[in-house]
């Protein structure tokens, strides 16, 4: 076992770990295996710290303190220098000792791939722009600039309300940490928002998964289609419109409630235009499609142009398999039009709360490449289909799930008759707002 190949290695103390529970009796032979010998040791800690779970304040600073005790602890074995992997470690002339073969990851720091704040339930003021920055410096001890994606494993970055960190803080730690391939981020401050566009132009290179939900409804304009050409999946959401009727702005639960309001963009819900706020707030969200296999941009002030330059004609995007434009109220027919033309292959398509689409999207739909392929469908309190557009959606080859809820021209009793005709078309809601 001692003379092991270390993929070898390396391979048996990864199927010991696997589906292990953070305090579960399988890390715990991880442990062992950590105390055998220092190849061993340095399998052992790619898991042992791989996903650190940090579910409370007090696990975060442990994870703080004990980087900087093993830090400073190599630190004086190294003789003051960062280089801890051969060379000399003294002894009289003509015989100088040798270090000890390196091991590839003697530092524990080295090791993390994950650093998830999802978990600190009521203690995400801990998170600052100070404490990330120390603790992203001490994952990627003893490497500076081009050196720090060699020695650190560091891909995925996931923060969930951390109002305290910056715009510029967390540019700061892009710029520290290696290329991310995951990063996920909701509820963030407003600073923080404002800077992300930026921030997916320039680090967003091998990004493969992002995620996110904002709490602030300004704009967001993120061009990141040559920028982001690794992505398989992309999801942002915004805070749901609010309805403005005539005794103001109504509670954003009651948001969409089926009343004669009239919504923040202008739109009515019979679809008509009444100008008011009509492009005071825009957005602009493009993204590479090649490799995308999710796309949810979710109450987005985005129109038929950004599909457009999404989804340009001639181009198509193979792999998408899901997509979710609910409530992006700006959107007709041309947008549809342009999805169902380059995605042949989707299988779940959501357009609730799209209220500007008409039963020219369902001749669209049901004539596409997509019809074959199509699974699951929404149009909810798309208040400008009709009956006849709905029969012909239920008649589509592969469909299972239509969701019709707040279309006043289908009646409970006829969506009932819809699930009973014959085809895969099982489930059909029609709940009323």
């Amino acid at each position: 076992m001692a003379r092991l190949p270390r993929e070898v290695l390396w391979t048996v103390v990864e199927y010991l770990a696997v589906g292990a529970e953070p305090h579960g009796a399988a890390l715990g032979d991880v442990r062992a295996c950590a105390l055998v010998c220092s190849d061993w040791h340095a399998a052992a800690l790619r898991q042992l710290h791989r996903r650190p779970v940090l579910a409370s304040r007090h696990a975060l600073l442990r994870l703080v303190e004990m980087l900087e005790s093993a830090r400073a602890a190599r630190t004086r074995w190294s003789g003051g220098g960062g280089d801890i992997d051969g060379g000399d470690i003294g002894g009289t002339a003509g015989h100088r000792r040798k270090r000890p073969r390196p091991t590839r990851i003697a530092y524990p720091g080295h090791a993390v791939q994950e650093l998830n704040f999802t978990l600190l339930a009521g203690s995400q003021s801990v998170v600052t722009d100070t404490l990330l920055q120390r603790l992203v410096e001490l994952l990627m001890w003893p490497a500076t600039g081009r050196d720090r994606a060699t020695h650190s494993r560091l891909r995925s970055l996931r923060m969930v309300d951390c109002f305290l960190v910056s715009g510029p803080g967390l540019r700061r730690i892009a710029e520290l940490a290696p290329p991310l391939a995951e990063l996920e981020c909701a509820g963030p401050s407003l600073e923080c928002q404002l800077a992300m566009p930026a921030l997916l132009a320039a680090h967003g290179a091998r990004l493969e998964r992002v995620s996110l939900s904002f709490l602030h409804p300004n704009p967001f304009m993120a061009d990141a289609g040559a920028a982001c050409r690794r992505l398989v999946e992309f999801q942002i959401e915004k805070p749901p419109l609010r309805r403005r009727g005539p005794r103001g702005i109504a509670h954003p639960a009651l948001s969409f409630a089926p009343d004669d309001g009239i919504d923040d963009d202008g739109v009515d819900d019979d679809g008509s235009d009444h100008g008011g706020d009509h492009g005071k707030v825009s957005d602009w969200i493009v993204v590479g499609t090649a490799r995308l296999r999710r796309l949810a941009v979710r109450h987005c002030a985005i129109g038929d142009d950004c599909i457009d330059a999404m989804f340009p004609h001639g181009r198509i995007a193979p792999l998408l398999r899901d997509l979710d434009l609910a409530g992006c109220v700006r959107i007709s027919d041309a947008a549809v039009a342009a999805v169902a033309h380059a995605c042949g292959a989707l299988e779940r398509l959501v357009l609730a709360r799209c209220v500007r689409i008409t039963d020219g999207s369902i001749d669209v739909l049901t004539a596409a490449l997509l019809a074959h392929s199509l699974r699951s469908l929404s149009i909810a309190h798309c208040t400008l289909i009709s009956l006849p557009a709905v029969v012909r959606l239920a008649a589509m080859r592969r469909l299972e799930s239509l969701d019709i809820t707040g279309i006043p021209a289908v009646s409970a009793k006829r969506a009932a008759a819809l699930t009973g005709r014959r085809g895969p078309l099982a489930h059909i809601s029609v709940v009323k707002a």
